[in-house]
């Protein structure tokens, strides 16, 4: 079974806007371009001046599901932050011969099951 943890002392600077479910079309996937954990992710991204880990769910190498945003807005695709939601991967998965570890896999596929079945308008994933 399926379980999503919370980020461990997790930062939330100020509010942040709930996503309108209906308005939710796609499903942003992202990998990390580094090996970094969740908490240095984390840290970048309040760093940057955002209020909170920009993605709504991270997955690590190992299959753990965390909650960043959740169903609230993300930071993860600019200029569509409100139609979409971004799940990050933990690794560099781009100009590398390596492969994802099944747990981080199977995690992925469990998320993107939970998340459509809480969002039925998404139609895109990329």
């Amino acid at each position: 079974m399926m379980k999503i943890h919370k980020i461990p002392n997790q930062i939330i600077k100020g509010r942040l806007t709930p996503l309108i479910p209906s308005k939710v079309i796609g499903l942003a996937l992202h990998h990390m371009a580094t090996n970094a954990d969740i908490k240095t992710i984390e840290r970048g991204h309040i760093n940057q001046g955002w209020s909170a880990i920009g993605y709504n769910f991270w997955i690590a190498f190992d299959g753990t599901i965390y909650e960043g945003r959740g169903f609230n807005q993300g930071a993860g695709v600019d200029k569509q932050n409100s139609t979409v939601i971004s799940i990050g991967f933990q690794g560099d998965y781009h100009n590398k011969p390596v492969s994802m570890p099944d747990e981080q896999f199977n995690a992925g596929i469990d998320i993107i099951s939970y998340v459509k079945s809480k969002l039925p308008y998404i139609r895109k994933i990329g």
